[in-house]
């Protein structure tokens, strides 16, 4: 990992813990309802469409973390981070297409880090608790410094949502298992607009999702 990646990923690891910092203390403090859950999981990586074919990430195991507080009655604020080692391969659309295409024999290894930061509703029922919820961040994709017919690999940051739901087992006062899927979604803005017409203005921003990504894992809740 270059240094320019290592301060990128310290700069968004800060700016998750600034937001922490800058929730009210009483809600942190509240019965020291303060959860660390270290997570493990398999996640489906997804594809990336170019003009010539697709971009195949490897599906693999993920490793995180989640660092949860009460944040009111039956809701949770979560600041999560994932991370999946895999590899990035092409695939062309035709067997003939590809010779002259750079990503041609592209394959190389690819992190992926996801940065997220929302709320989960849980159903209070007693010992098993279902939840479903929304996280907002960042997710980065690095990639091994490589160079293929003068293109050089670099890291892409993009916006991202998770949508979460899942089962905690309270196996005790302060440990709980908790098992989990996740849809992930990179999002792009490639542009803006602002609108002028008759019935007013409007303005409003392009974009897309590149690629869809999911997990299913488990992890065991520690109460602080």
């Amino acid at each position: 990992m270059t240094s320019n990646s290592f301060s990128r990923i310290s700069f968004a690891i800060c700016v998750a813990l600034v937001a922490v910092s800058a929730t009210p203390v009483t809600l942190l403090a509240q019965d020291r309802d303060i959860t660390v859950t270290p997570t493990v999981s398999y996640m489906w990586a997804g594809s990336y469409q170019t003009l010539d074919g697709d971009i195949k990430l490897e599906d693999g195991i993920q490793y995180g973390a989640i660092l949860g507080f009460g944040a009111a009655r039956n809701v949770r604020a979560e600041l999560s981070w994932s991370m999946l080692s895999s590899r990035a391969t092409f695939a062309p659309y035709y067997n003939n297409v590809g010779t002259s295409s750079p990503l041609m024999g592209l394959d190389i290894a690819m992190a992926v880090h996801y940065f997220q930061l929302g709320a989960v509703h849980y159903v209070d029922k007693g010992k098993v608790q279902p939840f479903i919820g929304m996280t907002a961040g960042a997710v980065l994709f690095h990639p091994e410094d490589v160079r293929i017919d003068g293109y050089a690999s670099s890291d892409t940051w993009r916006f991202a949502i998770c949508f979460v739901g899942g089962l905690t087992f309270n196996m005790s006062e302060r440990v709980g298992l908790r098992i989990q899927g996740r849809l992930n979604m990179p999002i792009y803005f490639s542009g803006a607009y602002v609108g002028v017409g008759t019935g007013g203005a409007s303005v409003g921003a392009t974009g897309g999702v590149p690629i869809v990504q999911g997990d299913i894992g488990a992890g065991l809740s520690i109460k602080i």
